[in-house]
């Protein structure tokens, strides 16, 4: 599967542990925790070699790997979108535990009537594509928006305001054809506004100058 159908913040599934390299050698608690739940992320790193930037997720926050997949050696992708089209938050095992699915769902109808296409990212999107237990009560909800019109900053501030009232933090990205914005930040109508990029950060008056989607 070709790299360039591949984004930061989609999970894949690694044909095989040691296809994943790193520094040094793999921690051991890796592939404990590939046979647990066979997904890594995409990181926000251009890729290199024909090699994907990946991160592993272990048990708690201290358990975080940062590596490298072949490309050629990606056997599936889950895209945060994916998720959304299949309402996965219907179906996960911890649905009546945690608040977070129920606010997922409410999300769906936010971003449906915004005409946003949506998804989860971090623990949340983990959780529903792996189906292994990652969130916390204490967890916030991370999304990625992907806009296919500039919206604007009057309408981010109201679909903010919403997100806002939840019980749980939410934490929005919109995604462009160059890289990624803060949705609270966009909400604020800034001057100059960070764009984040594969290779770092730029301060820019028009995030959507030049985009194509």
């Amino acid at each position: 599967m070709g790299g360039a159908l591949i984004r930061p913040h989609d999970l894949v599934e690694p044909e095989r542990i040691d296809a994943i390299v790193g520094d040094g050698p793999l921690p051991a608690w890796v592939p404990e925790s590939l046979a647990a739940a066979p997904l890594v992320v995409v990181r926000r790193v251009p890729i290199s070699g024909g090699r994907l930037p990946i991160g592993v997720r272990g048990v708690g926050r201290e358990r975080r790997f940062a590596g490298w997949l072949d490309e050629k050696c990606v056997r599936r992708v889950v895209r945060p979108q994916d998720l959304t089209a299949r309402a996965a938050w219907r179906t996960a095992p911890r649905a009546a535990e945690l608040p977070h699915f129920t606010i997922l769902a409410a999300i769906d109808v936010l971003m449906v009537e915004a005409g946003l296409p949506w998804g989860p990212t971090g623990s949340a999107g983990f959780e529903l594509a792996s189906g292994k237990p990652t969130m916390t009560a204490a967890s916030d909800i991370d999304l990625l928006i992907c806009p296919h019109a500039p919206p604007t900053p009057q309408n981010i501030a109201r679909l903010h305001d919403a997100l806002g009232a939840f019980p749980v933090r939410i934490d929005g990205q919109m995604a462009l054809t160059s890289g990624w914005v803060a949705l609270a930040e966009f909400a604020r109508a800034p001057r100059r506004i960070a764009l984040r990029t594969l290779t770092g950060v730029e301060l820019i008056e028009n995030p959507w100058k030049d985009q194509r989607r």
